[in-house]
């Protein structure tokens, strides 16, 4: 169907049209009008299937347009999706399409309130998260969630939110190797978070934090394994087809984990999580896409004062990392955000080593540093946004130059790596190895596929 905008109406679909629709997403039985006597039955079911889902595709297509959306509505459409979704014989696919159109019906505020008034349905899409196992109902049900928890009507959804179906959505997390039920479950964790304090202590208390680690440990495992390749821009994503997780799911995580950072107690245990904060300093890393580093970046500066700082004083490697994305950086929407979190991070660090690191260590972190202060100098000149304003790179380069002129003449960066070399080390052997052992993790069921938010799909 072309699009156009709603309000021509020579673009709206007749409601006889509409309702022709939905009576064909209702039926299970084929029409046998100019079948042939010898047709199997097999055929027969074939056929039906393939109508109902054409038109439910059509209709879910339809659903986000407003007015398109209201004459179904008015046509009882609700109830018939209820009963669909709760049919134990609905194939998985058509139990999709419906969780789909009910998710772009629930983009229309209006709607919300009818959805809210609905007690049956909203146990319905709140059992099909918890029992299903198909991938594409999974993803729809997570979407109309996420798209509730947005609304005005947020207040009735959040009381069917119970201890079940938290430990569900946090398992998914460690269970699937779908990229777009990771990307979908993650949305919803955003929403419940983002919509009450609530939400996040009862997921915190089901390993939330943990949870989200393993997809980001995955993350990091496969950007290792795509050595010697650098992710050179802020796009830079692989095919979500070839790789788990695909990039897009890796941002979904983050926006997961930058809400819980608007609760005091999302911080509180984020700043206690250190197994986290190092591996969200791992992610700096240049075999990391752009974007992910610089998510990183942000993440843990705003965490700068419960620990993340420390990080980077005690592992100059990490801290150099820091450095290497700011010379890997470039001018673009994202820049200046991420390399003033980077230069947060990087003045956290000098003030750690200043106040709370023991000689010795402060001796060797300070030979790393040192011996990048030309590249910090060079960094810090380039972020000037005038040529006399005195930037936040100035200060960190100053106060480097500073530290390093009080320690003993002579320091050289120590032989070995900078924690960013290409090598296979025992690491990612174990990560291979947890790939392996993954393998049959929900969500494998079905093809990969490139998610279009609020669009049908093709039967895979």
């Amino acid at each position: 169907m072309a699009t156009q905008h709603p309000s021509q109406s020579a673009s709206l679909v007749p409601e006889s049209a509409i309702i022709h629709l939905i009576k064909q997403l209702l039926t299970d039985e084929p029409s046998r009008k100019g079948m042939h006597d010898n047709t199997s039955r097999d055929a027969l079911e074939n056929s039906g299937d393939e109508a109902r889902q054409d038109a439910g595709c059509v209709l879910w297509d339809m659903a986000a347009v407003q007015e398109h959306a209201d004459v179904m509505a008015d046509n009882l459409i609700f109830d018939i999706l209820l009963e669909l979704i709760l049919d134990m014989d609905t194939p998985d696919r058509i139990s999709e399409i419906s969780l789909g159109i009910l998710a772009n019906m629930a983009c229309h505020p209006h709607l919300q309130g009818k959805l809210a008034g609905a007690p049956r349905l909203q146990q319905a899409v709140l059992q099909a998260l918890l029992t299903m196992d198909d991938a594409g109902c999974i993803c729809e049900a997570c979407r109309l969630l996420s798209a509730v928890m947005a609304g005005s009507h947020v207040s009735a959804w959040l009381s069917c939110i119970t201890k079940d179906l938290g430990s569900r959505v946090t398992w998914l997390l460690e269970a699937t190797q779908n990229s777009d039920v990771l990307e979908r479950t993650c949305q919803l964790i955003t929403a419940i978070v983002s919509a009450s304090s609530s939400g996040i202590q009862l997921l915190l208390g089901r390993d939330l934090l943990g949870k989200l680690k393993i997809p980001l440990e995955d993350y990091r495992c496969n950007a290792m394994a795509s050595c010697p390749q650098q992710a050179s821009e802020w796009d830079d994503a692989e095919d979500g087809c070839d790789s788990y997780p695909s990039l897009p799911a890796v941002e979904a995580v983050l926006d997961a984990l930058e809400a819980c950072t608007e609760e005091e107690e999302g911080v509180a245990a984020m700043g206690a999580h250190t197994d986290l904060l190092q591996l969200l300093a791992q992610l700096m890393g240049p075999r990391a896409a752009l974007l992910v580093r610089g998510r990183a970046a942000v993440l843990l500066s705003i965490l700068s004062s419960s620990g993340a700082a420390a990080i980077f004083a005690e592992n100059a490697d990490a801290a150099i990392l820091l450095v290497r994305f700011l010379k890997d950086a470039h001018d673009s929407e994202h820049c200046r955000v991420f390399k003033d979190a980077a230069w947060t991070l990087l003045a956290g660090a000098l003030k750690e080593l200043q106040t709370r690191v023991g000689a010795k260590e402060k001796h060797q972190a300070l030979q790393k540093l040192c011996s990048k202060a030309q590249d910090i100098s060079a960094a810090a000149k380039a972020d000037e946004l005038e040529p006399q304003e005195s930037t936040r790179g100035n200060f960190v380069a100053g106060m480097l130059e500073a530290m390093c002129s009080s320690e003993p003449a002579g320091l050289q960066s120590p032989s070995g790596t900078e924690g960013d070399q290409c090598k296979l080390t025992k690491e990612q052997t174990s990560c291979e190895a947890k790939h392996r052992c993954r393998g049959d993790a929900i969500g494998r069921s079905i093809p990969c596929k490139i998610a279009t938010i609020g669009r049908s799909r093709k039967s895979p």
